[in-house]
């Protein structure tokens, strides 16, 4: 096995962490080779594996540098990490980066080295500054020996994934990703207890800041992939519904602000025959956006970065005016039908407010 470092200080800083649910003999052959790297600390979560495979994880205690650790039933992929990265913040204070890697064996020693090495990159580059990223080890999907579900699978996310963020991933599904221990906080903090979670973490890294780099690893699947534990509908449902939550918000914000406008302009068209429309605009937008901020400040980014509420403003007076002007200006020329013209010129519209929201309002930078 290639090894490009000579600083051993450095190497003894990075713990890999392993979630593993009913592992076969891969699990042992990537922890005896890990264990001759110079990696200082090696996690082995067993997710409620059942007494069939304690010979496993007992062979795998007696190993260098490897700490098991049970959850009596199986709780989730997304469950398991969590338990590492507490273990990893409460007990191994000199780990300062941590590698999460699969325990089926598609992850070979080699590459995870490689996003060792790129992490110690990225802190060289920092020069001293406490930078938050993910690094992520890529698959080629293209490659033959790719199931098809899989491929399928990966085309899917990376797309619905850049359709809410704006931001290409050539791997969305890749267990194989690299942390500063800074980040271990903000990792348990995120919702999902199954492969939701891996998921959530790439959708909420850009709003708060986290960096994510790729970097390209061997694509190894065994035929047929019999050790995946995925389950195609319910976890399928679990991984998309943080961009459910990202439209959902959208629509119901906006389903308010056309309902509030309709119902204003009715009332206020005999009384303001000139502005009503520009009023009824104003005080729906107002309304509306109450909602959505407060909606997206808690329930889909958590938080926001500094003044997100002044932002917030910012970009809704101008897409609020921007609105209110375009729809007036369509009334006048086609005398008539201002509900039908404001949709046309919101539909416009919402994709420079939802772009504004994630990179801008939303977004926190890294200290």
């Amino acid at each position: 096995m290639s090894f490009w470092w000579r600083n051993k200080r450095t190497m003894k800083e990075v713990a890999v962490l392993i979630p593993a649910y009913k592992p076969n003999q891969a699990l042992i052959r990537l922890l005896h080779a890990l264990s001759k790297t110079g990696i200082g600390r090696i996690i082995v979560v067993n997710d409620g594996s059942g007494k069939e495979y304690d010979a496993i994880f007992k062979e795998a205690e007696t190993l260098p540098k490897v700490q098991v650790i049970f959850h009596q039933e199986n709780q989730g992929k997304g469950k398991a990490l969590k338990t590492g990265f507490k273990y990893l913040l409460n007990h191994e204070p000199q780990c300062q980066y941590v590698i999460t890697a699969d325990a089926d064996g598609q992850h070979q020693p080699d590459d995870i080295l490689k996003i060792a090495k790129h992490m110690f990159r990225l802190k060289n580059e920092a020069s001293g500054n406490e930078a938050l990223y993910i690094v992520l080890g890529i698959r080629d999907f293209s490659q033959k020996q790719v199931p098809f579900k899989s491929r399928f699978g990966n085309v899917l996310t990376r797309n619905v994934y850049y359709y809410f963020t704006g931001e290409e991933l050539r791997d969305t599904q890749t267990g194989l990703r690299g942390f500063p221990r800074e980040l271990l906080p903000w990792l348990l903090t995120i919702e999902g207890a199954r492969y939701d979670y891996e998921m959530n973490m790439l959708a909420l890294a850009k709003p708060k800041g986290v960096a994510i780099y790729q970097v390209p690893i061997k694509t190894i699947y065994e035929k047929g992939n019999p050790s995946s534990h995925f389950k195609p509908i319910k976890d399928s449902y679990y991984v998309y519904k943080i961009f459910f939550k990202f439209g959902a918000s959208g629509l119901v914000s906006y389903g308010l602000d056309i309902g509030l406008f309709w119902f204003l302009c009715l009332i206020w068209r005999d009384d303001f025959p000139q502005l009503f429309i520009l009023i009824a605009s104003i005080v729906s937008r107002v309304c509306s956006s109450l909602f959505n901020y407060f909606v997206n400040l808690y329930m889909v980014f958590g938080q926001g970065a500094a003044f997100p509420m002044v932002k917030y403003y910012l970009l809704a007076l101008v897409v609020m005016l921007t609105s209110a002007g375009a729809t007036q200006g369509l009334y006048v020329l086609t005398e008539g039908g201002e509900v039908i013209l404001k949709l046309l010129v919101d539909a416009t519209l919402f994709v420079a407010s939802f772009l504004g929201q994630k990179k801008w309002v939303f977004y926190k930078r890294a200290k």
